[in-house]
């Protein structure tokens, strides 16, 4: 039977994607007012500490200069264009503006896409892969369609996220989304010149752009988001009498196995107490805080503050989103929020509108001794996609004696971090998002909104990234060797 399913599904799919084009569909220029009206009052109304993250005047100026600028007529597309870089002025990596595929004119009227993946790095723009197998990964693009590579990438990163002022969350988010949001910024056509810089020699090629209603097609676009096929790994080198623990993300799998993996890795290493432990949080987006507060009780060798409090707001506009995308009934939906939620959330469905609730966390005891690893050497391993928990990970570990932090800024703030967002949808275009209704703060006082750096910064090296070789963690293995010499 379940082979019958797949197959129905596989045919749905196929139909989907190779069906005929949709009919364009226009909104008028009222539909476009409301949507652009909904979005700046659930940012305004929502989010608990706007000032923080963005200058609110000029972003009350933005939308009202958007307004004015609004045609009699457009597409979601146009309008996603036009709404993404202002609502990206927001520093916070929880807050995101989405054009799902369901609602992209451009996707289902079967326009041309870029079938190129890029990579972003200190203001240049190199190749990834493309679809053909026909450019060099690695060579650093000067020019797509004329469009000379860094307006392209500051076009791009100001319609990605970053918490504080981080280009380097920029950076990495505007390239993965890259094969998808290019053409929405720029032109692109049947065929499309590429010009680049290859072992010194200045080069132009032509690549085909690509319907991606096409199943094959649309399989490569698909296949640029990368998963981890294990987000829990644990490894030891007897060599280096080193251990490694990668952590991909704090919510995949569940609680269950996330706890015995932490549980078995930190008895392996009591048994044969290395040198040195290695932990991996880059590209780990954060999840479950209490995940992350989990690995950091195993770490820290006396009583500490993971989190000082949890700052939560009461939105009216975010309870209605909640309770739309929710299959329970609303009384249903208020009395299990009302009951069963930690007191944050309790706030946000008991409290009027705009009320604003600080939750002191309690002070978090260790593990026991004989668990855990509290003296010898830690090196945390992060980058600009390092964020949410992962941010309140770090930071703890800051507290930490005989820590090091390699890599690049992570993705969040040596104050803590938004959290708990709650997705919205404009009324009319389709346009999603989410927008973050809680502040765990792991500092008493105003955020500054600093990124996290890292004690040695270490960049990906784009000749190892053709090669497939981990520049930072070959610098972690060379660093701890030269520390056994010493």
């Amino acid at each position: 039977m379940k082979q019958v399913v797949i197959a129905v599904f596989l045919v749905f799919v196929f139909s989907f994607l190779q069906g005929q084009e949709t009919e364009t569909y226009y909104l008028t220029h009222k539909q476009l007012e409301e949507d652009v009206q909904f979005l700046e009052d659930i940012i305004f109304d929502a989010h608990l500490a706007l000032h923080y993250v963005c200058d609110t005047n000029d972003l009350r100026n933005d939308f009202s200069e958007l307004k004015e600028n609004l045609g009699d007529s457009m597409q979601a597309s146009e309008l996603y264009t036009m709404l993404a870089p202002v609502f990206y002025q927001i520093q916070d990596v929880h807050c995101a503006l989405n054009l799902p595929l369901s609602s992209n004119d451009y996707y289902l009227s079967g326009s041309i896409y870029l079938p190129l993946a890029v990579i972003m790095q200190d203001t240049a723009m190199y190749i990834s892969n493309d679809y053909y197998e026909e450019l060099p990964a690695g060579a650093r693009i000067l020019s797509i369609n004329n469009y000379p590579a860094d307006s392209i990438m500051t076009v791009l990163k100001k319609a990605s996220a970053s918490d504080g002022n981080n280009d380097y969350t920029r950076e990495k988010l505007a390239s993965l989304f890259f094969p998808n949001f290019f053409p929405l910024f720029f032109h692109v056509d049947t065929v499309n010149n590429i010009e680049y810089v290859f072992e010194s020699d200045t080069i132009e090629k032509q690549i085909d752009g690509l319907n991606r209603r096409n199943l094959s097609v649309n399989s490569w676009f698909l296949s640029q988001f990368p998963d981890e096929d294990e987000l829990f790994r644990f490894g030891y080198s007897e060599e280096l009498n080193a251990a490694y623990m990668r952590i991909g993300s704090f919510m995949g799998g569940s609680f269950g196995e996330y706890h015995r993996f932490l549980r078995h890795s930190f008895a392996y290493i009591h048994n044969y107490n290395p040198e040195c432990l290695i932990i991996d949080l880059r590209d780990n987006p954060g999840g479950y805080s209490n995940r992350g507060k989990l690995l950091t009780r195993y770490l820290m060798p006396e009583k500490y503050t993971y989190v000082y409090n949890i700052v939560s707001k009461s939105s009216d506009i975010v309870r209605n989103e909640m309770i739309r995308q929710s299959a329970f009934q609303v009384e249903i939906m208020k009395f299990m929020f009302r009951t069963f939620s930690n007191k944050p959330l309790r706030t946000i469905w008991s409290m009027p509108g705009g009320y604003i609730d600080t939750t002191d966390q309690k002070v978090v005891k260790p593990m026991p001794a004989r668990l855990r690893f509290d003296e010898n050497l830690v090196i945390v391993m992060m980058n600009g996609l390092s964020a949410s928990t992962s941010g309140l990970v770090i930071n703890t570990l800051r507290k930490r004696p005989n820590t090091i932090f390699l890599g690049e800024p992570a993705a969040c703030t040596v104050d803590g971090t938004f959290g708990q967002p709650v997705e919205f949808q404009l009324p009319n275009s389709g346009i999603t998002g989410q927008i973050s209704i809680l502040r765990f703060n792991q500092i008493l006082g105003t955020p500054s909104m600093q990124p996290i750096l890292p004690d040695i910064e270490v960049k990906q090296n784009i000749e190892d990234f053709v090669e497939d070789f981990d520049t930072q963690l070959k610098y972690v293995i060379d660093f701890i060797k030269s520390k056994q010499k010493d």
